[in-house]
């Protein structure tokens, strides 16, 4: 963490001195144009340049983490392609989080209770460190995961998990679908 805001420190600083120092020499002085531009463009590229940074720390000395969302974002582009089906996160995770104790626990709002990815009735584990996904303040979804004793591996959990937010969204979606279809089935 403290590689990548250093390094982006340094990039957002040069950004805004470069764009000061040529809007000042452009426009014969320096005046609070070239400082709000300066400012704008620092602003702009802070996101994109921080994804790069990170990306780069990344890679270099966190390896399993890079690997980790390259397959997330590979999984998540199948599932807009089509190829890939939603409730497959959950087998997703535990691969790349290598834990195989890893579920997935859906909120069915009718019901206000949890399923797994598949659709069946699961109860939370109350023993075992869970993420949640909030929407509107309520825990959309839980995930149990095995516990760690390094921090560093219950934020590449957070982060894992961050990152599969959408297809566990329409995993949660499609089984809540299916859950009210079997119900309109059942009432004809």
């Amino acid at each position: 963490r403290t590689v990548v805001y250093l390094a982006l420190s340094i990039l957002l600083a040069a950004a805004y001195a470069a764009t000061a120092i040529t809007l000042g020499a452009v426009l014969g002085g320096l005046s609070s144009w070239t400082a709000a531009a300066g400012t704008l463009v620092a602003a702009v590229a802070f996101g994109p340049l921080r994804r790069a940074v990170q990306d780069l720390v990344d890679r270099r000395f966190y390896r399993e983490r890079h690997d980790a969302g390259v397959r997330i974002d590979g999984f998540l582009d199948g599932l807009r392609a089509g190829t890939e089906q939603p409730e497959r996160v959950e087998n997703l995770l535990r691969d790349v989080l290598r834990d195989p104790t890893l579920k997935v626990l859906l909120l069915l709002p009718a019901s206000n209770h949890y399923s797994d990815v598949y659709g069946n009735p699961v109860e939370p584990d109350p023993a075992r460190p869970m993420a949640r996904l909030d929407r509107g303040g309520t825990a959309d979804v839980l995930v149990e995961y095995a516990p760690a004793e390094d921090p560093a591996r219950d934020a590449a959990v957070h982060s894992a998990i961050e990152r599969s937010r959408l297809a566990i969204e329409i995993a949660r979606l499609g089984v809540d679908l299916s859950r009210q279809l079997a119900e309109l089935d059942r009432s004809r």
